[in-house]
């Protein structure tokens, strides 16, 4: 099937970082993160039929913003940044702000 566009980690990794330095992608729990950070995943991608057949597939992330301020400016510009991006409820835990999102890229 020809449309079967899928960016790398590498290149969602890039993206990332011109909004934030500190990015992990699935970091063991032995990794001490610095805040604001974000931190990233596979998840399941958006697959399209068309014709009894799949059409399209585009990969999925589960990506969580953790920051100190409770304003999430940094959960903003992600949020406005990726044109596919989905927002889950955010969260406090540990006193830091996390914003959950399922990100297409």
């Amino acid at each position: 099937w020809e449309a079967y566009t899928m960016a790398s980690s590498l290149d969602l990794q890039r993206e990332f970082q011109a909004l934030c330095k500190n990015v992990y992608f699935q970091p063991p729990e032995s990794v001490k993160l610095s805040y604001p950070c974000i931190i990233y995943k596979r998840s399941a991608g958006d697959t399209r039929f068309a014709d009894n057949k799949k059409y399209s597939y585009t990969a999925g992330y589960d990506v969580v913003v953790v920051e100190m301020d409770p304003d999430r400016k940094l959960a903003t510009d992600v949020y406005t940044h990726f044109v596919y991006c989905r927002e889950g409820s955010p969260y406090i835990s540990n006193n830091l702000y996390h914003s959950p999102f399922t990100i297409y890229f």
